[in-house]
């Protein structure tokens, strides 16, 4: 609201985590990212930059969203952010897999998430998790039935936590569909 000081919000997308299982890191590529809003008057323009932690084993990209010399002035304010990710696939026995924690770990609370997915041939199956990082709690809602796009959605994510979405996908139509290490 117009008394909140708040000039807009910050997502921070992780870029390159440790492998719980080996000695490497997972890297994944954040490209084309763009913002809109639904919302009139509703700043949309956006800043990035990178924040390493663990020596380097971490980091994130932190995209800023809003005007820093304006307030926003209404009770709420929607933002839609959507870009290109690489790295987040996983190879399974007869199938394909993107995963991906949706808006990351360090955010405040966010009253109302919507996530859509696009992958080739549509989405197979879909599964989605809310929570605290390795949460198995499932979202309120999912579904892969419209146009082969996967949409999940979750109310009051708590601060630092996140969604996690995973789309299955028929093996081959995916031709980078391991995960990037280093």
């Amino acid at each position: 609201g117009s008394d909140s000081g708040r000039h807009g919000i910050q997502r921070d997308l992780v870029t390159r985590e440790p492998d719980p299982n080996s000695d490497q890191d997972f890297v994944y590529g954040i490209s084309n990212i763009a913002v809109t809003s639904p919302d009139e008057g509703v700043a949309t323009q956006f800043s990035s930059k990178t924040t390493e932690s663990q020596g380097g084993r971490e980091a994130e990209l932190n995209v800023r969203i809003g005007d820093p010399n304006r307030t926003i002035s209404a009770p709420t304010a929607t933002y839609v952010i959507s870009y290109d990710v690489t790295g987040a696939m996983r190879s399974f026995n007869g199938y394909d897999e993107f995963y991906w924690d949706g808006p990351g770990f360090g955010n405040p609370l966010i009253k109302d998430l919507k996530i859509t997915t696009t992958v080739p041939g549509g989405a197979q199956d879909a599964a989605c998790y809310y929570g605290p990082p390795r949460s198995t709690t499932p979202c309120q809602t999912k579904d892969f039935s419209k146009g082969g796009k996967a949409t999940f959605g979750q109310t009051n994510v708590a601060p630092g936590s996140s969604v996690s979405v995973a789309v299955m996908i028929k093996s081959g139509l995916v031709t980078d569909n391991k995960p990037h290490m280093a």
